[in-house]
């Protein structure tokens, strides 16, 4: 059953996973961005930061309102208007996706088991400490082309980044056939960005990640 429409409300957040819980649960809404700039508020305690976040938001949407007409159209139709703005921060540094470290960008990126079993489908061992900082230092195994490998390892971290990214802000586990296959099609958009003649290099890599599907 859909949820009673007599109240109006405005969203005050980009958070797709708050989008969905407001659709699923059938009501309707308008989306509006804060774009404010959450670094530069600051708290001590985590509940009194959410707070803080929270009315920045809707000062800065009530704003906007005011600026595009919007305030005084819901002014004028006197309609009741309820405008959710919320954040969530993390009182720990666990690693979000597997909680068993604490979240780094070695972690994510080596040391977390998701990435782990990203690097042995591709047959890249890592080395046990490894840091980012090392990415340009290593050499590539034989399967996988030398040149611009760099670069290669560069459009694998990103796939990692882009699966935390989808885990903690859409709630969305993307498994490690639809990551491989995320890199496969961002290989052909990488290797545009190469010299003509070595394009061919990123489609080498297309089928690394077709084979570790």
């Amino acid at each position: 059953m859909a949820a009673s429409s007599a109240l109006r409300l405005i969203l005050g957040s980009s958070s797709a996973s708050r989008r969905q819980i407001l659709s699923e649960m059938g009501y309707k809404f308008t989306l509006l961005s804060a774009d404010i700039d959450e670094k530069e508020i600051r708290k001590e305690k985590p509940e009194e930061l959410v707070v803080a976040l929270a009315h920045a938001k809707a000062d800065a949407i009530l704003e906007k309102m005011k600026n595009n007409g919007m305030m005084k159209e819901i002014v004028d139709s006197q309609e009741t208007t309820l405008m959710i703005t919320a954040d969530q921060v993390l009182d720990h540094a666990k690693c979000e996706v597997c909680s068993g470290a604490d979240e780094t960008a070695a972690h994510i990126m080596f040391g977390c088991p998701f990435a782990t079993s990203f690097w042995a489908a591709l047959h890249i061992t890592m080395p046990r400490e490894m840091a980012t900082t090392q990415l340009c230092d290593l050499r590539p195994p034989s399967h996988v082309p030398p040149q611009y490998y760099s670069t290669f390892l560069l459009l694998c971290c990103w796939q990692l980044w882009k699966r935390r990214n989808n885990v903690i802000f859409r709630s969305q586990q993307d498994t490690l056939q639809t990551v491989l296959r995320s890199a496969r099609e961002d290989s052909r958009l990488w290797g545009c960005r190469l010299p003509i003649d070595h394009r061919h290099i990123s489609l080498s890599w297309c089928s690394l990640f077709e084979s570790a599907m």
